[in-house]
């Protein structure tokens, strides 16, 4: 059995500068809130679907996007969000909106309705649920799970 070399395995310090942009990963990130926020259009399911994957496909082509680690961490770590989005637009009521389907238990997002579609009431409701992957007070939260 053979074993790589030692300096195989020494941290990379001399990273070669990036050529790439960060456009894909935020077009990404805005493209999931507007997908929650969305009004239940036909189709939106679909088409949201398919724009997301769409922006997945270049935000990892154009990986890494800068040579410093602390600034990609965050975009790099982003997928269980996509996955998320993913499966709340796919399981939610079809021909309903979104919010229909997910509520937060102890908030005024009970006043988020398709009526409100890309309000000051339904952009920040599409935030938390985006970064929310537990679902910690909400109604799919994950059960037995300390909060």
């Amino acid at each position: 059995m053979k074993f790589a070399p030692a300096t195989q395995w020494l941290p990379n310090r001399n990273r070669l500068p990036s050529t790439s942009t960060i456009a894909p990963h935020i077009l990404l990130l805005v493209m999931q809130i507007l997908a929650l926020a969305a009004p239940p259009i036909r189709l939106r399911r679909s088409i949201s679907v398919i724009l997301i994957i769409l922006l997945i496909i270049p935000s990892f082509l154009n990986s890494p996007f800068t040579s410093d680690i602390g600034a990609m961490q965050p975009w790099s770590l982003m997928w269980p969000n996509w996955l998320s989005e993913i499966s709340h637009i796919m399981f939610s009521e079809p021909d309903q909106d979104v919010s229909a389907s997910f509520w937060h238990t102890k908030s005024l997002n009970f006043k988020v309705n398709k009526k409100c579609s890309f309000s000051m009431l339904k952009i920040p409701w599409a935030m938390t649920l985006l970064v929310n992957l537990r679902g910690v007070r909400w109604n799919f939260q994950v059960r037995n799970i300390p909060v």
